[in-house]
């Protein structure tokens, strides 16, 4: 996935969290740790992996009928619609560290894609 926080993020931007969360602020995505959630296979498997890697978007839990989304751009109002015209549902959107992002969507491979 290519994002302007994973660029950051890659060459060590002092700031990063700074600029998370006044973007977290201006976009209303509110900012989460990724790392501390498992994805259910349900919420795995509701997006194309190729999408979510091109995108940097992807779906990590429900509420209800409704569905948690990481969203790496979360300037992008076409994208957020897309998905939610795609999955059917009502989405809220959040933000996270590239990285875990990265670490999320890896584990989505090995578990979605690989199998």
């Amino acid at each position: 996935t290519i994002s302007v926080l994973h660029a950051l993020e890659v060459r060590g931007f002092k700031n990063l969290e700074r600029v998370l969360a006044s973007v977290s602020k201006i976009c209303g995505t509110p900012l989460i740790d990724l790392s501390s959630f498992d994805v259910p296979h349900a919420a795995m498997t509701l997006l194309p992996y190729k999408f979510m890697l091109r995108r940097g978007i992807l779906v990590f839990d429900f509420i209800a009928n409704d569905l948690l989304v990481i969203i790496m751009n979360p300037y992008d109002k076409q994208l957020r619609s897309r998905v939610e015209a795609m999955t059917g549902r009502n989405c809220h959107f959040y933000m996270t560290m590239p990285s875990a992002f990265d670490a999320s969507l890896a584990k989505i491979h090995d578990q979605v894609v690989v199998s």
